[in-house]
């Protein structure tokens, strides 16, 4: 590569890697082409691209950190086990990320499907209680009971509650008593 900044070549080599990346058929050519990539680039890094004693030294101390990565931090202990496998195995480096990205996915999804009680607004709270008083309610009933209540003003089409400010639009209000509805139904039901 030419005298170019490093992040730039960095920037090249990851194109250039991740096209071989893309193309590959299996996790051991994968793991290889990752492997490939951190060598070339730390070649790069030290300034010794061409074929020699010098390179096989940059390669034989970047293998080495690989397999002993003792600068990384408790926050990066996904990409040491990467890093050591990369340096003996590369497809079962490949297979491990994989894998702990699908777990790291699924984890998401499941915080993300939980409800979240607490996270919810002053109106919504409101709109909850009457639901749970009378699960048939409807949207109007609640918007007739919203406007009832001395915490909320109705200004320009909009709930605001005075104490906590949280607004809710008037056009909003149905489907908020619907997901209202069904939050008390999954409650009752488990």
């Amino acid at each position: 590569m030419p005298d170019i900044p490093f992040i730039e070549a960095q920037s090249q080599l990851a194109e250039e890697w991740q096209k071989k990346f893309d193309d590959a058929q299996t996790d051991e050519e994968r793991g290889q082409f990752q492997r490939g990539f951190v060598l070339q680039r730390e070649r790069v890094r030290a300034g010794v691209t061409v074929a020699g004693s010098e390179r096989d030294e940059v390669d034989r101390k970047t293998l080495e950190k690989l397999s002993n990565p003792t600068e990384l931090g408790p926050e990066l202990s996904l990409h040491e086990v990467i890093f050591r496998r990369l340096a003996s195995d590369p497809a079962s480096a490949v297979v491990y990320q994989r894998t702990a990205a699908a777990q790291r996915s699924k984890a998401q999804s499941v915080r993300a499907s939980k409800s979240r009680p607490k996270r919810r607004d002053c109106i919504t709270g409101i709109i909850d209680e009457l639901v749970a008083e009378n699960p048939k309610i409807a949207a109007k009933q609640v918007g007739k009971r919203l406007m009832d209540d001395c915490d909320i003003t109705i200004l320009e089409g909009e709930y605001r509650h005075n104490i906590e400010g949280s607004t809710l639009k008037e056009e909003n209000l149905p489907s908020r008593v619907s997901e209202a509805k069904k939050r008390h139904l999954k409650s009752i039901s488990g």
